[in-house]
Parts: C-alpha cells; structure tokens; sequence
C-alpha cells in the first residue's frame, strides 16, 4: 500500500511520529559525554508540544550551562560555581569562580592528633593583668589538650625562647605549667623571630599530626626585621600544613600587620579589647584543631586560552592555583576568584575546571577533579543578567563590601569620618541591591551584613575617631574575607 493512499489522518499520525523520533534523536546525540566523562548538561530537554499549534518541527531551546557542580571525598565536600552561565560575546568579560568547602564527620573519628606551639608575648606592655591573663588562659588550653596531643610553649619579647620543647602533652604538662606561671613581662616585641622559633618546633612534629600556631600580642614588632618576614615564614608553614592564627589585645597593636600574619598562614585572626577573653582563643584554636579533616587544601584551576586572574579572595594565589589551608568539621572555608577571560562570538563556549588537592586526617594525600563549568557566548544582555549565578553574586557583593567596610573603618580610625561614612554608604546600597534579587538564605545573611554596617555607620556618625572600633570592625570582616560570617 502506498502512502498516498493511506486515510489522511493516519498520514498525519504518521508524520509527527516521525518528526518526533527525528528530534530525539537529534537530542539523544548531543548529549555525549564532554571533558573528563562528566555529563554534557548543555542541551535542555526536549518538550513535548501539542502538535496542533505546530506547523514546523520543534527546535531545542537555547541551551543555558549550569553554573554549579557539588563535590565530596574523604573528609570534605562543598561546591564549585561560576559566576555567569553567559557572556556577552566579543571581548574581554569579567567572571567570578567560587569555590566553598566544609569538613565533614568521618563515621568513628573523634578528633585529629594535635601538635599546637602557643606563642604570648611577655615584653614590657604586657605587664599586668594581661601577662597574668595570659598565663591563666595557657594553662587553660594545656589542661583542655588530650594527653597524646603534643604541645610548644615560646614566649617573646627582645628575642625568642622555647619554655617547653615540642612534646607529648602527659610528658610535659607539669613542666608546662611551671614555665609557663613563671612567664614574666620586659622588653621590647620581636612578633618575627617568635614565629620563626614557632615554625622550628612544628618542624619536628611528626606527620600525622595535624599542627597549628596560635601567636598572641598586644603590641607591634620592634625588631627592625622586614615588614613582612613573618607573614613570609607564615605562608612557608601553610605550604607544609601548619596554620597561623593571631590574636591582638587592646589598642596598641599592629592591625594590619596581624591580619596579614594569619592570611599568610590560613588562620584565625581575633582581637581583644583586653586578655580576659584569651582562653576562649586559644580554645577555639584548640578545638578547631583537633576537628581538622583537610590540610594544605589547594585549588588548581583550569582556564580558557588567554583568561588572567585577577585575585584570589579567602586564599593565597600562586599562579592558577590558590591555597585555602585546612578545614575542620563545622567550618567551611570560601574562596572566590575574580577572572578576565576572552570571548569569541556567539554560541562559542568559555569552560572553567580544576582539581583539588589536600592531606586528609589520616596524613594521605588526595585529589579531586572538579566537574568544568561552561559560559555561552551571547549579544544579548538580558541573556548574561538571566543566566546569573545569584548565589555567587551574592558571596561576590559580601566580599566586596568586607573590603570596603575594613578600609572604612581603618580611615575612621585615622580621623577621616567623611571617607569612612562613604564607603560605608556605597557597601550598605550594594548589600540592598544584591539581597532584593538573592535566594532566601543569601538574602538574610547579606541583610544581617547591611544591618552591622548600619551600626557602623551610627558609630562612625556619633562617635569621637578611636582605634578600637577600626580594630573590632577589621577583624570581623577578615573573618567575611575566607569564611562567610553573617
């Protein structure tokens, strides 16, 4: 029988089955498998449409890439996410990629051998109720440790001293105390040489320990050393795993100087109007320590021809790689890189991967490749605006604010309120703007953000220009740099 003599609506049955099967086939073809055997997501799902408002075959949609991926392996998980899933074509667009981890609880584990080195500076400004403080708030930390923990005590002042050498807790403890009760304050401050001799002593730690500095002080380096010689010995300690946490007590400390010391070494960086709160440092530091699930967490990048990285936020940038530190359980570290990268025309594709690296609990070495990402090239704007990561816009506007509100309060604190209220006021309308279009969760954090700068500004609005409050303000924004704190 021919086709021309078949009834006509068992020819029109006919030929949308075919059409139909043309089309999945079509779409069972494109989606192959892309780089590395992950799943090419680009094509969107083939819709079914009534076929009496069609008068040609239907055609798949414009394809809109995903701009996030999840990933997990021992002792961490977390997400990996691009900024936009379009660019506009043609030139040089700016992306952002975001990466965030947390530690997870591994089934069994209770906590992580610890080596810790607490280093308190005994010069001459401490003497008083903060050396008394410090010495309470030592041995606090010594009597929370487990007895198989290994602990460091180095105080300073013109120079370095090791009180205890680098041993097993149950073996040193009453030692420790001694020394440590004896601390005595004089002198001047020689923050570089105390991480120096902190460093010595975690270097014979052995390696399946998980091993933090923790460097307290209440006043600003006098040795004559180059500024930046123990943020230098800082990063060194963090590419062989130890992190470098900071605490400042009162007003006379160096600010920024601490800051960079525990960015360098991917640690806490804390201020303390006076010592009566250390002990709730260090065992912070302590805890924090031991619920360690991954060292030397590096994120290798990998990048369109010709893309340049601008910066790395919440890590240290080493060509296309960026090193986060560790992570504990509970905690979860975020870094975001700003990125410049060249388009082509339309329907070009501009992909982002990596892999991550890290040393897990146990001391073995891992590695993750990260599912790559894609950009379509388009000319349409409204495309770029609708294909916008708003989770990552929203970490992006955080971060940028941060950086605002600590310069903010580092020129109140020079005298300059008119400069402080600006900038103030443009990362206030910036955290507005971004909350209206955010997810819920990202809403309620960017507007408990805009809610402390607006207690901000009431300060910096009313109140005589102080150190104090620059110091409080800086620390809680560097703790928004690497780990989101609203």
């Amino acid at each position: 029988m021919s086709v021309a003599t078949l009834d006509p609506q068992l020819r029109k049955s006919i030929a949308f089955g075919v059409v139909l099967l043309s089309i999945t086939g079509l779409f069972l073809m494109s989606r192959g498998r892309g780089r590395d055997g992950f799943v090419d997501d680009r094509v969107a799902p083939v819709t079914v449409v009534d076929e009496r408002a069609q008068t040609e075959p239907a055609v798949p949609a414009d394809p809109s890439p995903s701009t996030q991926s999840t990933f997990a392996g021992r002792g961490i998980a977390g997400r990996f996410a691009i900024s936009h899933g379009r660019l506009l074509a043609d030139g040089t667009r700016p992306l952002h990629v975001e990466l965030r981890v947390h530690g997870e609880q591994a089934e069994g584990r209770v906590r992580a051998p610890v080596a810790l080195v607490i280093v308190v500076d005994t010069s001459g400004s401490m003497a008083g109720r903060k050396i008394e403080d410090a010495r309470r708030s030592a041995i606090a930390a010594l009597d929370e440790m487990d007895p198989a923990d290994s602990v460091s005590v180095v105080r300073f002042s013109d120079d370095a001293e090791v009180l205890v050498p680098l041993g097993r807790v149950e073996d040193v403890r009453a030692r420790a105390r001694a020394a440590i009760g004896g601390m005595v304050a004089n002198g001047n401050t020689n923050i570089a040489r105390a991480v120096q001799v902190a460093a010595a002593e975690l270097a014979r730690a052995s390696e399946g320990r998980v091993a933090r500095m923790a460097v307290v002080t209440d006043g600003r380096d006098t040795s004559g050393a180059p500024r930046g010689r123990a943020a230098e010995i800082a990063r060194r300690e963090a590419d062989r795993g130890v992190t470098v946490s900071a605490l400042g007590i009162g007003l006379d400390y160096d600010d920024a100087y601490l800051a960079d010391l525990a960015a360098a070494g991917h640690g806490n960086y804390e201020f303390l109007r006076d010592a009566s709160s250390l002990a709730r440092f260090l065992a912070r530091e302590l805890s924090e320590t031991a619920r360690t699930r991954a060292r030397r967490l590096i994120l290798e990048l990998e990048l369109p021809a010709g893309a340049r990285i601008r910066d790395a936020w919440g890590g240290t940038l080493e060509g296309r790689r960026v090193i986060l530190g560790a992570v504990a359980v509970g905690d979860e570290r975020r870094v975001v890189v700003p990125i410049d990268v060249p388009v082509a025309g339309a329907g070009s594709l501009a992909s982002v991967g990596g892999k991550l690296t890290w040393t897990d609990a146990d001391g073995r070495t891992a590695e993750l490749p990260l599912s790559p990402l894609t950009a379509l090239a388009t000319e349409s704007t409204e495309a770029v605006e609708d294909a916008r990561d708003r989770s990552v816009h929203a970490s992006v506007t955080s971060i940028e604010a941060s950086r605002k509100e600590a310069e903010a309060a580092s020129a109140f604190a020079r005298g300059d309120r008119a400069r402080a209220l600006s900038l103030n006021r443009e990362s206030q309308a910036a955290l507005a703007q971004a909350a209206a279009s955010a997810a819920p969760a990202d809403a309620r954090s960017l507007a408990a953000q805009q809610k402390a700068y607006k207690s901000d500004a009431h300060q910096y609005e009313s109140a005589p220009p102080a150190a104090a409050p620059a110091r409080e303000i800086g620390a809680r924004e560097n703790r928004n740099f690497a780990r989101q704190a609203y």
